[in-house]
């Protein structure tokens, strides 16, 4: 299991970025597209959309402390990673975050990836959805 929260908390206060794992669709990837992060489960954790960043560097092999933050760090995985500049983290209902109680039951959402299959690292999403999930994003803060 891998500490999201630790991991996007100290690395928005500190230099704004992180590095993800690409295993899937890193061909696809371009500098400035953006990126929502999402969480899976945890302890007492809700699933859902928790921080928004863009790509500002291309995949490719690079650690960046991340094996820091697994619970077991027998699970780090070796593997092309883009980093991501965050601009906006929401760890809570209270900060905003986008629960996937709330994406799945969005009209234009039903084919939404990430809420059917999970055992991916990074997922694409159309420009239909993107628009979706950015308006909702902005919403939650209002």
């Amino acid at each position: 299991m891998f500490r999201i929260d630790g991991y996007l908390k100290d690395s928005f206060a500190d230099d704004k970025i992180v590095t993800w794992l690409a295993k899937q669709f890193s061909a696809e990837m371009a500098i400035g597209d953006t990126v929502f992060l999402w969480r899976a489960k945890g302890i007492s954790c809700i699933p859902g959309i928790i921080a928004k960043g863009k790509v500002v560097s291309l995949p490719e092999n690079q650690k960046k402390f991340v094996e820091d933050y697994w619970i077991r760090r027998k699970d780090f995985k070796e593997g092309l990673r883009a980093r991501i500049e965050l601009c906006d983290v929401r760890l809570s209902l209270g900060e905003g975050m986008l629960t996937k109680m709330l994406l799945l039951k969005q009209l234009g959402l039903e084919e939404l990836t990430i809420l059917h299959f999970f055992q991916q690292t990074n997922f694409p999403v159309t420009e239909v959805q993107a628009k979706i999930i950015e308006r909702l994003w902005k919403e939650a803060i209002k």
